[in-house]
């Protein structure tokens, strides 16, 4: 029996159309730090829910090259929310 995978992207880099620009002004001014917290609740849920994989992407991995294409599902929560902080 085949497995069904999925890929979570919480913040994508390309947006529907120029009028979510605005919004995401907005809500990067009022909300982020609130949407940040509500966003690594759900990431950890999962995370601990299903079967997963964790890796940094480019932009990450620049800064923290020791976890480079490193699979980071079993290194700890706390270490996880000090690499997103």
């Amino acid at each position: 029996m085949e497995k069904k995978c999925y890929y979570v992207d919480f913040v994508p880099f390309t947006f529907p159309d120029r009028n979510y620009a605005e919004l995401d002004d907005y809500l990067e001014t009022h909300y982020k730090e609130i949407y940040a917290k509500k966003i690594i609740f759900i990431a950890f849920s999962l995370m601990y829910y299903y079967d997963c994989h964790v890796y940094l992407d480019e932009e990450m991995s620049e800064s923290f090259s020791n976890f480079k294409k490193k699979d980071l599902r079993n290194i700890g929560l706390d270490i996880l929310d000090a690499i997103h902080s």
